[in-house]
């Protein structure tokens, strides 16, 4: 924690202090002075209004990251998600339905992990792990595909793939037909992966939206659904591959693999702490949901209010 704590800028510093206090002179005035008439809710939202205010004027984060945190705030402390009669959607509908954020929680993420480059290192670390066999380094990287297509886009896991493959295909001598079968495996696994978890792909979403009024469907839930027929089309398409680019060679010729880590050099530390910490958190809340009923779309805004709130996404990422 002190080395993470010494990567902060003088800048850094004053704004944590800032913070600091901010929040112990929003809980004084809220929760010191007893209010006649205002109730339990009122005096929560005092020391919302009051901590919002004082981060606004004092700049001590971006004004965008504290209306997000407001939000957040309000959906945590007012918006009863647990309890049987929830009304925290109401904090949300003025810009957008649950589903929206639900997509924005995960954009967030998705953001973040490219920012640091945690999302390349991570492609990186599987293909280092893969031995030299064409057939396995190509399900490896279908593999890796697929696990990634279900937490970010299909979209943006194909080009993150794609850059990685990129100096792996040139390396080769009959670079050609191998690319091939690897550019489709990446393009393959990353739709079939999105299948697999309910951000995995925006279809996926609404689907649970449209039937949130009929069948209770959460995370763990989605992906008891959606992982098996991905896992058994994964295989397949992978036999197609082999058998149609690699050949009979694909599981006895070797092949070299030179790449190099995907960290980004100007991400600091507490940055890429920061944004492993939150997507571990966050997932493991998406599928621990059954056991805390706390929606996934409340979930979300872990994502969306440390990340900004802490400064490793400025309002041009957001954007």
């Amino acid at each position: 924690a002190r080395r993470l704590l010494g990567d902060l800028t003088p800048s850094g510093k004053r704004s944590l202090l800032l913070v600091l206090l901010c929040l112990v002179f929003s809980l004084v005035a809220a929760y010191w002075p007893d209010y006649e008439g205002l109730s339990d809710s009122g005096v929560t939202a005092l020391f919302i209004l009051v901590l919002c205010a004082g981060l606004w004027m004092t700049e001590a984060m971006p004004a965008f990251a504290v209306s997000l945190l407001a939000i957040g705030l309000e959906i945590a402390l007012l918006g009863n998600a647990t309890s049987a009669d929830p009304d925290w959607e109401k904090y949300v509908a003025t810009w957008g339905s649950p589903l929206i954020w639900l997509f924005f929680g995960g954009f967030i993420l998705a953001a973040a992990a490219k920012k640091t480059g945690l999302d390349q290192w991570m492609a990186f670390q599987v293909l280092q792990r893969l031995g030299s066999k064409p057939a396995i380094v190509l399900l490896g990287i279908m593999t890796a595909t697929a696990v990634l297509s279900m937490f970010l886009s299909n979209t943006a896991t194909t080009a993150l793939m794609v850059a990685v493959l990129g100096p792996v295909i040139a390396t080769q001598e009959n670079g050609e037909k191998f690319g091939r079968g690897m550019l489709l495996g990446v393009a393959v696994a990353a739709n079939v992966g999105g299948m697999g978890t309910i951000i995995g792909t925006p279809p996926n979403a609404i689907a649970v939206g449209t039937l949130s009024g009929v069948v209770d469907i959460n995370f763990i839930r989605w992906m008891g659904y959606g992982i098996p027929p991905a896992l058994v089309l994964l295989t397949i398409l992978w036999g197609v591959l082999v058998a149609r680019y690699l050949g009979r060679g694909a599981f006895r010729s070797s092949m070299s693999i030179k790449i190099d880590s995907g960290l980004q050099q100007e991400s600091s530390s507490l940055d890429l702490a920061l944004v492993v910490a939150t997507f571990f958190v966050t997932v493991l809340m998406w599928m621990a949901s059954p056991l805390h009923g706390i929606p996934t779309t409340v979930i979300s805004f872990i994502p969306i209010c440390v990340l900004t709130a802490t400064g490793v996404l400025d309002a041009q990422d957001v954007r």
